[in-house]
């Protein structure tokens, strides 16, 4: 929810897509997605005010185009999750209305396959 005091306000709900790394002992950030389920003035509420999903920013301009391009409601959207369930090690199962497509699903679960550095160490042999 975001608005003005004594001016309109915007009530919005969503999911969160995000993954982390640890770093040295510390855990950060790696991405932070937000998918929006609706966006709409508080006082209509979301059954008389649904707005379309925000278009990309261009200023600041955006480091990158999203990912994923989708309406909000009444269309029904479920972004692709990048991680299984911790308990049974399943993939996430998602709704026959707005999930996502298998390649989507495969695509996300996929390992991040880190490059190799650019120079390896040199071994210096005495």
């Amino acid at each position: 929810m975001s608005g003005n005091y004594g001016g309109n306000g915007k009530w919005s709900e969503g999911i969160y897509e995000n993954s982390f790394v640890k770093e040295k002992g510390i855990w950060k950030f790696q991405s932070m997605r937000f998918y929006p389920t609706f966006i709409c003035d508080y006082e209509k509420g979301w059954t008389n005010d649904a707005q379309p999903a925000p278009r990309v920013s261009t200023e600041p301009a955006p480091d990158r185009l999203p990912t994923d391009v989708y309406e909000l409601y009444p269309k029904a959207h479920v972004p692709p999750f990048h991680y299984r369930n911790f308990v049974t090690g399943k993939e996430p199962r998602y709704p026959a209305v707005g999930g996502p497509d298998e390649r989507a699903v495969t695509a996300a679960l996929a390992p991040i396959i880190k490059a190799p550095p650019l120079y390896p160490r040199l071994v210096v042999l005495g």
